[in-house]
């Protein structure tokens, strides 16, 4: 791993997430892949329709630049990460 960023920081209800902001410092540093995670403030573990959209977009967006998503997930309270994967069609 070269780094840990923390591009956003959410409100109670939602976050508004720019791709282009999330892939700004894996091409400035050249990276081959990232992982993204995200933690719901109720710590509900199942991915939102706006967690696999997100995922969709980052995926997209990835592969136009070049930078692999590597298994996005959710964090819990104590920062154990569940798959998005399984309920996300590619």
């Amino acid at each position: 791993m070269l780094a840990k960023e923390t591009p956003y920081i959410g409100s109670l209800k939602a976050t508004h997430i720019r791709v282009a902001e999330v892939f700004q410092e894996p091409i400035r540093r050249s990276v081959a892949a990232i992982i993204v995670s995200n933690k719901h403030p109720s710590d509900e573990p199942s991915p939102s329709p706006e967690d696999v959209q997100m995922t969709r977009q980052l995926r997209k967006a990835g592969a136009l630049l070049n930078v692999d998503l590597l298994d996005p997930g959710l964090l819990d309270d104590r920062f154990l990460r569940y798959p998005i994967h399984p309920a996300v069609q590619w």
